[in-house]
């Protein structure tokens, strides 16, 4: 998981997304996770960590990974589809699958779909 400190406010965040050119862009407001903002869509909108969004709230509320991502689905995930200029969410590729990839780049072996290990 990524390693995030609580340290932007929402109109810093709006500041900077109107810095980098775009404006009327809808953002997280309820929970903002400022931190969680990545960048900007092709069309627009802004995009958000998943893994940072929960780190943000564990921060934030002390909460643990279990119910922050509990929170996120049933009171932010479920609640994007009624936005269809909303943000757009996205999940990390976990560092345990990178690893694999970068071991078979040192070995030069690819793996075979009935070799990949499931973690």
């Amino acid at each position: 998981m990524a390693k995030i400190k609580i340290d932007m406010t929402l109109e810093q965040l709006k500041q900077l997304i109107t810095d980098l050119g775009y404006e009327n862009v809808r953002v997280f407001d309820d929970y903002d996770y400022a931190d969680a903002f990545i960048g900007m869509s092709d069309d627009g909108r802004a995009v958000y960590s998943y893994d940072r969004m929960a780190e943000w709230l564990m921060l934030k509320e002390n909460w643990t990974y279990e119910e922050a991502v509990e929170w996120i689905d049933y009171n932010t995930m479920r609640a994007l589809p009624y936005y269809p200029d909303g943000p757009v969410v996205v999940y990390d590729v976990p560092e345990y699958m990178k690893e694999d990839y970068d071991k078979e780049e040192e070995t030069g072996e690819d793996k075979t779909e009935d070799e990949t290990e499931i973690h």
